[in-house]
């Protein structure tokens, strides 16, 4: 796994922004947050498509850390409320930004999201925050 890992890499002359500690201090910090957790997208290294957002096994049991490429974070939960009502949605941009900030990650702003960064592509470097 190690070598296919250092392959992709240099393959895709990424540039590794995070490690192990990183990202478990995220980890530890976004569940923290308990009910009002947000939802994430993933990018593995290994694949051309992000996942969609949904909720993230962030004790890492099954899936290395090594392996982000970035992370999106939704600071908007949204409540389903019904098949014909539009979902409630719960601004909660304040503290999905103050437990980033507590566990010290490279992150920037993509769009409405957070993405904190695992690696990016050498010669891009994102603006970080």
């Amino acid at each position: 796994m190690i070598e296919r890992l250092k392959k992709v890499i240099e393959e895709r002359n990424l540039v590794s922004v995070m490690n192990n500690t990183k990202w478990e201090k995220l980890a530890n910090s976004l569940m923290d947050l308990g009910k009002d957790e947000p939802y994430v997208r993933v990018k593995d290294i290994y694949d051309e498509e992000s996942s969609g957002f949904s909720l993230f096994d962030w004790t890492f049991s099954e899936y290395s850390p090594s392996r982000l490429e970035w992370v999106d974070i939704s600071p908007i939960r949204k409540v389903r409320r019904g098949r014909l009502v539009a979902d409630f949605e719960i601004d909660n941009t304040e503290i999905v930004h103050e437990a980033i900030l507590k566990s010290q990650v490279p992150y920037s702003m993509e769009g409405n999201n957070f993405r904190v960064w695992g690696y990016f592509e050498a010669g891009t470097i994102p603006e970080f925050l």
